[in-house]
């Protein structure tokens, strides 16, 4: 999502945001090998240079084989979780989204109140669970979430619509009085970046 944004305001496509990054990027080098090998099938000299230049990002590739061609999410887990301990940012951002895909809730909400500091975009998502919660103060959470995403330049346009929503919610629960400046804003915000599209 970081690299999708940051294409449209630069006005490329996300491959060319990918294809600016130097040629040996542990990323450019990963997407590569995801992109144009089926798991399982990647020539050893591929995996050879990627692991010349991220020994962590080659655990990527292992773990997605390991969903992929075995179907054993346990392995994958563990995998990624190495992958990360040995630095790999992109296992971080997996991790979160292979407990989406598995419906592992929990895990899902831990894995991003662990990764958001990291990676801000991360508080849209944080802000989304809050919003479909029940919990006394779920409304106030799901804004301090947007807020911290909207700081950091991450507040993507359901993030803005949902931050919206909960101000309303807050004042009509009498908790908050809407700042009309910035319900303005975020509805700007929501029609500038859905113009971008």
């Amino acid at each position: 999502t970081m690299y999708t944004l940051a294409s449209r305001r630069k006005g490329w496509s996300i491959n060319e945001v990918i294809n600016s990054l130097d040629a040996d990027s542990p990323l450019r080098l990963l997407i590569d090998v995801l992109d144009r090998y089926r798991p399982g099938n990647v020539p050893q000299s591929v995996i050879d240079e990627l692991k010349s230049v991220s020994p962590a990002d080659v655990l990527i590739y292992d773990a997605v084989c390991a969903i992929d061609c075995d179907n054993d999410t346990i392995a994958s887990e563990k995998l990624l979780k190495e992958a990360e301990a040995q630095g790999s940012e992109i296992a971080c951002i997996l991790q979160v989204r292979l407990y989406n895909y598995l419906g592992y809730k929990e895990k899902y909400k831990q894995s991003l109140i662990k990764f958001a500091e990291r990676f801000p975009v991360l508080y849209v998502r944080l802000g989304d669970l809050c919003m479909k919660d029940t919990y006394e103060g779920h409304w106030e959470q799901a804004v301090q979430y947007y807020i911290l995403a909207d700081y950091y330049g991450m507040l993507t346009v359901q993030g803005a619509r949902n931050l919206s929503t909960a101000y309303r919610m807050l004042e009509q629960a009498g908790k908050i009085k809407c700042n009309k400046q910035e319900m303005e804003r975020l509805e700007i915000l929501a029609k500038y970046k859905q113009s971008e599209k």
